[in-house]
């Protein structure tokens, strides 16, 4: 897939994350509970996701791609996807969609920024650049406008 077909992609998803998370804030508070939000949020996702799982094995070799597979990869994403999504649920009522998009999106950024300047959990090393700290200052900018 060329850029141009992956920026497209990388807006859908945008998109995806702003709808999941207000459609499943207000989840959460009609069920009064925004770990019961997250769990049919995850659970519905397990499904999906096991059903795509399923049409995919047929084309692989199960055992060679689980081998070697270090232990916190198994649970890493898991316990991170959780607490990510029950926190967005917690907050979008809380703060509005806007802010906690912006604020959390910040954070994502310095923490890329920072994890993959160290080649962290065996990601490219990418150098940080004076055009990407830019880029970061003009988004906590932007926090400071929304939250004023």
């Amino acid at each position: 897939m060329n850029q141009f077909g992956l920026s497209l992609l990388t807006v859908l998803l945008g998109i995806f994350i702003v709808t999941q998370g207000s459609m499943n804030a207000r989840l959460g508070q009609q069920t009064g509970s925004a770990f019961l939000a997250s769990s049919i949020s995850l659970a519905i996702g397990f499904i999906l996701s096991l059903s795509v799982l399923i049409f995919q094995l047929s084309s692989r070799n199960l055992k060679s791609s689980l081998e070697g597979i270090p232990w916190y990869n198994w649970i890493g994403g898991g316990l991170f996807s959780f607490s990510a999504v029950s926190l967005f649920y917690f907050l979008i009522p809380r703060q509005g969609i806007a802010s906690t998009v912006v604020i959390s999106l910040s954070s994502q950024l310095l923490y890329a920024m920072l994890a993959g300047s160290m080649g962290w959990f065996d990601l490219p090393v990418e150098a940080i650049t004076p055009r990407k700290v830019l880029g970061v200052i003009a988004l906590l900018g932007s926090v400071i406008l929304l939250k004023s």
